[in-house]
């Protein structure tokens, strides 16, 4: 029993030193309109877009249960004029929503969040938004997997741990 113990606390001290080992992967699949670039386990794009109304989909898959941070972001420029300035790339209202493909449902929307726990399977990210500069717009968009907080592998070596006391202290109890 001594043993097992042993291996408990070196496995609780492996959970506690490494605690981002145990966040799913994300990759980027292409049954949509745009690609993610995947590089370190994040998922990007810079996309330039020509004036008005736009709406990008990009899809990722997921391989078991994980949360992710979506930010999309306009990447503004302008060129100081004596008249003014001008927006050569500008985008109004820029927001990304995730989407379960299977249901359609919405399950997080803005241009910067943490979705709640996703299932393994496949996502979809929905960029829109006004691109009004002069030439259009110009966005960056990214996906990246949140690790599990240290606080649950804390959590979860606690159980651990008062397990085996409680283990210990029960055959005590039946010796006596």
């Amino acid at each position: 029993m001594k043993m097992k113990f042993t291996h408990l606390v070196k496995i609780a001290l492996l959970l506690l030193v490494s605690p981002g080992v145990f966040a799913a992967t994300i990759m980027p699949y292409e049954l949509v309109t745009k690609d993610f670039v995947e590089a370190d386990g994040i998922l990007f794009n810079v996309e330039v877009v020509e004036a008005g109304l736009f709406s990008h989909m990009y899809g990722f898959t997921t391989d078991g249960a994980t949360s992710v941070n979506i930010s999309a972001s306009s990447l503004e420029h302008d060129i100081a004029l004596p008249s003014g300035d001008v927006n050569i790339y500008s985008i109004a209202g820029l927001t990304a929503t995730l989407k379960d493909p299977s249901t359609g449902d919405v399950l997080g929307t803005g241009s910067d969040f943490i979705s709640d726990v996703l299932g393994a399977g496949n996502y979809i990210v929905e960029v829109s938004g006004d691109a009004t500069g002069l030439a259009g717009g110009n966005y960056a968009v990214s996906v990246a997997p949140v690790p599990l907080p240290p606080a649950i592998l804390l959590m979860g070596s606690a159980v651990v741990g008062l397990t085996a006391v409680g283990r210990r202290n029960r055959k005590v109890t039946k010796v006596s």
